[in-house]
Parts: structure tokens; sequence; C-alpha cells
């Protein structure tokens, strides 16, 4: 009888074995790191046929070339502005419409203002108003707004080869910035910079700093691309651009943008919350462009994100008069890439962690 026992309980040992055998892996499979899950994710996208696309590849270069374990702060300077009348269909029309309006604007400036005309390309224009500009200031300037322009066309193509005149003003002083800007609105308190879509003319404080002022301005040029290449866009989309792309420098022709592993400081808003632009003036603002910078910022992790970025853009582009809803937009990118949400909140876990 003891053998029996003996021999039965070394049969049922082999059982208890082979059963962990299969089932360790599956236990291991659902508990997987999220970062795990996101490399697969992206090894299983990258592996399948790829069409084959008119414009150029975005795979090859994206902007976050370096990251830094070093604390660091998103600046969040731009409560509100004017975008666009939606009285009028087209924006080419709206900006002809208000033409008149932007000639009272740059005449209406002190007699100190020098005007400043460059040909950046052959579709862009440059008219930068300013009483003092140092040479570095003038310099970094064009270089990052012809850059910036040129990364447009490569996300979209010949859909962003089109004419295109920026107005810059630069006041040497908060008292200006702030005499300027309220003939148009009298809600910008805690701005440094703004974009009046309507007039195509941007306000940039310059804070006495070359490299503040630089970034204000690159921030005020992305809402200005924006709005001439696409049309309305969702506010997360618009700020969540301009917040990433102001941080930019140039690198070897390219642009540079230093991603540090503490940028993550909070949690963002859940995606749908900051998504729906009509719960912008219920929440804190300052979170809501730390939200849409991170999102973006995530979407520039990884090629296939920014594919399904590309995408949203193109059928944005369709109506340039009205922006998608949060709805709209959640949908849209459902389509393309149907684990946005999740690997999002993986994204945020795996930089908290670090």
């Amino acid at each position: 009888m003891a053998t029996k026992k003996n021999k039965n309980g070394f049969i049922y040992f082999l059982i208890v074995v082979l059963a962990l055998v299969i089932i360790n892996p599956l236990a291991d499979k659902e508990i997987m790191p999220a970062q795990s899950i996101v490399q697969d994710k992206t090894k299983t996208k990258q592996s399948a046929p790829q069409k084959k696309h008119s414009k150029p590849s975005f795979k090859q270069k994206l902007p976050i070339t370096e990251i830094i374990d070093t604390p660091y702060k998103v600046e969040n300077h731009y409560p509100t502005q004017d975008v666009f009348d939606e009285n009028i269909c087209s924006i080419d029309q709206l900006h002809m419409d208000y033409k008149a309006s932007l000639t009272k604007a740059t005449k209406r400036l002190s007699h100190q203002y020098h005007h400043h005309y460059y040909k950046l390309n052959n579709y862009l224009e440059l008219n930068l108003y300013a009483v003092t500009m140092t040479k570095y200031f003038e310099k970094t300037l064009i270089e990052r707004i012809n850059v910036l322009h040129q990364e447009y066309i490569k996300l979209l193509g010949s859909s962003a080869e089109r004419e295109i005149k920026l107005y810059l003003v630069v006041t040497p002083e908060r008292t200006e910035y702030d005499h300027y800007t309220s003939f148009y609105s009298d809600n910008l308190i805690e701005s440094l910079g703004v974009y009046f879509g309507g007039l195509n003319i941007a306000y940039i404080d310059y804070q006495n700093s070359d490299d503040k002022a630089l970034k204000t301005a690159i921030h005020e040029t992305v809402h200005a691309l924006n709005a001439h290449i696409i049309g309305k866009t969702p506010r997360m989309f618009n700020e969540g651009m301009a917040e990433f792309y102001e941080n930019m420098t140039i690198k070897e022709g390219n642009i540079d943008i230093v991603f540090y592993t503490k940028q993550l400081t909070k949690t963002p808003y859940p995606l749908m919350q900051f998504f729906d632009y009509q719960q912008w003036a219920n929440l804190d603002i300052h979170h809501l462009y730390y939200s849409s910078w991170a999102w973006i910022a995530f979407m520039y992790g990884d090629g296939n994100r920014v594919q399904s970025l590309i995408t949203f853009m193109e059928k944005e582009q369709v109506d340039p008069c009205s922006a998608f809803s949060a709805g709209e937009t959640y949908n849209i990118f459902q389509e393309v890439y149907s684990t946005l949400e999740t690997d999002f909140y993986y994204w945020q876990q795996n930089f908290n962690s670090q």
C-alpha cells in the first residue's frame, strides 16, 4: 500500500508541475509590464506591409531625440485666444475679410517699431515688427520657423505647401503688450503671447529675454500654421502642438526637442475630458495645457502614433472652418489606433516610475 501511495503521489506531483508550466506563461502575460505591451504592439504594426505614401515617411525622424533625467516644468501662459469667425466658411476668405483690420493693427504700432520682412521659402513669408532685436533672436527665429514649416510638410505633404504670410509683433514692455492686445481681448492678463486667427497676427511679450520670447513666438507660430494649413482644430490639439514645439531647437537641420523623464509632474486629465473643448471654461487651464502637451508628447514618441496623428490632421483639413468635437476626435483615433487610451495611460505610468 505504501508503494501505491507513493506512486499516486508522484503522478499527482507531475500533474501539478505540468499545470504550473501551462498556467504561468498566461499569468505572466496578464501582468506584463506596460512598456512591454506597448513595444510588442509597435513591433506587430511595424512588421505589417507598409502602404505607399506620396509624402515622406515621418517614421524616419522623430523630433524627440534626447531624454534627460532632470526636473522640468511646462510653462502655461496662453489661456485664451480669438481663433475663428465661424460665420465665414473659408479660412482664406476670412483672412481677406480681415485684411483691412490687419493693416489697421500694424499701423497702430508706434513709430518705434520697425517692420522686418523675410521670404523664408517658396511658400512662407514673415512680417516681424519689433522696436529692437538682437542678431541672435532674428537668426534663431527665422531658422526655427522655416524648419517648423518643413515639419508640417513632412507631416502633411503638398497640402502644407501653400502661401502663408505670418505677422508677429514683439513688444519690448509688458505695458505695450497689454495695450495692443486690449483692442481685441480683455482677458489676456496671464498670457505671454496670443495669436488672433481672424486678423492673422500674433503679439509676443519679450519678457526681457531672447530665449523666452523665442519660445512664445514659436508657440504662436504653431497656431498660425495650424490655422493656415489645417483650419480650425480642437483646443487640445492646437495648444498641445504649440506647447510641444515651443521647446524646439535645431540640430543638423532637424527639429530637436529634449524630453525630460521628470516632465510628467502630475497626472493629465482623462483623455475625453481635455478632448472636450466645452469643458475648458470650467477646468484648470494650466492643467488642460499640460494634459494637451503630455498627449502630443506621447503621440510623437512612436512612428505609428505619429501616423495616426497625421490621419486626424488630414481629416480635419476637409472642413477647415469646423473643429471636430470630443466624440468625433475620439472615434477617429479609435478607427486607426484602438489602444490609444490604454497606451497613453501605460506611457504615463512608465515615466512616473522612472
